[in-house]
């Protein structure tokens, strides 16, 4: 049972980890910006190689994290859709009760 314990601590704490960054060259529409390549190993160990522009590092890492968040709810948006039709009926029926019903 504490082994049990002690793996799902460490599966708790598994995360993908950026291998390397790399500032390949200034774009050539803004000047401010830089393409970068960032290299990227996800946790189940698979390697991806991200093309990426920004003005400096942190701002190239806030915008993968946040596609790869965006790519997170659009596959689940099923679930998030019914979610969403589900409480819209019930406000429907909550306000069809509370002004129609005496």
């Amino acid at each position: 049972m504490n082994k049990q314990r002690f793996k799902n601590k460490i599966e708790r704490f598994k995360r993908d980890h950026v291998i390397s960054m790399k500032r390949d060259r200034v774009s050539s529409t803004n000047e401010s910006y830089y393409k970068y390549t960032v290299t990227i190993q996800n946790k189940d160990g698979k390697i991806l190689v991200i093309p990426q522009y920004g003005k400096d590092a942190q701002h190239v890492l806030r915008k993968i994290v946040r596609d790869r968040m965006w790519e997170k709810f659009i596959s689940n948006w099923p679930f998030y859709r019914s979610v969403i039709i589900t409480i819209g009926i019930i406000n429907v029926i909550a306000l069809f009760s509370l002004f129609f019903i005496k």
